[in-house]
């Protein structure tokens, strides 16, 4: 009985140590090691492990999906990361998933979301190791871009260019440029806004100006509804000759993304201090999304002139001061 025992741990063993070492050969041996041949390779922002281990098998680069998704599993599950690689025939299924674990892309994506200020896209480029923040704060000037991009015409040259770098998801090379870049932003900013033509041709306000209060609009609310019934707000007190009141503007001058600021706050010297100038700001106070720039241009007409934001997000409404008063007391007990 023993001997039979001893003879199955031996026999499971050798099966094991098989299996392994099919799966050690299988990993570790390209599909095709005569062929040079080069794949470009993309993995899109979101793709699953079945989905990348699907396009692999497609691409010639490995024999089996199964293989890929057992091998995955075996390392861990890691991340593999979005973008664009170029593999090759030659390469073992274990060479490929060290690159695609490491990022070692030839092109990536990169994601803007709407309502980031300009410091913030430079943190962000450079905690992705794309470029530095500095450099690509230098390089954010109209001066180096307006000669290519007339909407920039009549904007001096030393204003950055807040509120052009359109938010969206971008490819980029790896070893882009700030200035390759920032022209990636400014192209889709042209193409987005080519969409109001006939808008802007028809309002009161400059392009400029246009993403001045857009900008304001996308840093003060959520949800279209909101940006609309805010833009008309603001619009109204424009005409009324009533500072805009906004703190997102006193967010913009502090960089704190705060919900409410003190009195003190408020009474901050800056051309940007919408509690204390009349009028627009000099310029934008962040990236707005194609819904507030919108907005501008089809507000909602209502009896509200003021507004709040409780700490949940919710915008709050007031058609006099008083009410304004009341529902601040109500929501900032």
């Amino acid at each position: 009985m023993k001997k039979i025992f001893l003879f199955t741990i031996c026999f499971l063993f050798l099966i094991f140590a098989f299996r392994f070492y099919s799966f050690e050969k299988a990993i570790n041996t390209p599909l095709d090691p005569k062929s040079s041949q080069k794949v470009i390779f993309e993995i899109k922002p979101g793709s699953s492990a079945k989905l990348i281990a699907t396009n692999l098998e497609k691409e010639g680069l490995v024999k089996d999906k199964s293989l890929v998704l057992t091998y995955l599993k075996f390392r861990g599950s890691p991340l593999l990361k979005a973008g664009i690689y170029q593999l090759s025939k030659d390469m073992s299924l274990k060479e490929i998933i060290d690159i695609l674990i490491k990022g070692a892309m030839i092109e990536r994506w990169i994601t803007i979301p709407e309502g980031w200020r300009l410091d913030q896209i430079a943190s962000y480029l450079e905690q992705e190791n794309i470029v530095k923040k500095e450099e690509f704060l230098q390089k954010a000037k109209v001066i180096y871009f307006k000669k290519d991009y007339p909407f920039l015409k009549g904007l001096k040259n030393t204003s950055s260019l807040e509120g052009y770098l359109f938010p969206d998801t971008y490819r980029i090379f790896v070893n882009s440029s700030p200035e390759e870049i920032i022209r990636k932003f400014l192209e889709n900013f042209e193409n987005k806004i080519a969409k109001f033509e006939t808008e802007l041709k028809n309002s009161e306000f400059t392009l400029h100006q246009i993403i001045t209060l857009a900008s304001i609009i996308e840093r003060e609310t959520r949800t279209p509804e909101d940006r609309r019934i805010v833009s008309g707000i603001f619009q109204k007190r424009l005409k009324l000759n009533k500072p805009l009141e906004s703190c997102a503007t006193i967010a913009y001058i502090k960089k704190q993304d705060k919900y409410r600021f003190s009195f003190e706050d408020t009474r901050i010297n800056s051309p940007y201090n919408t509690y204390i100038n009349f009028g627009l700001p000099p310029g934008p106070i962040c990236n707005p999304g194609l819904d507030s720039i919108e907005a501008v241009f089809y507000p909602k007409e209502t009896d509200y002139l003021y507004f709040m934001s409780p700490p949940d997000g919710s915008i709050i409404y007031a058609k006099t001061y008083q009410e304004q008063l009341e529902n601040m007391r109500r929501y900032f007990k």
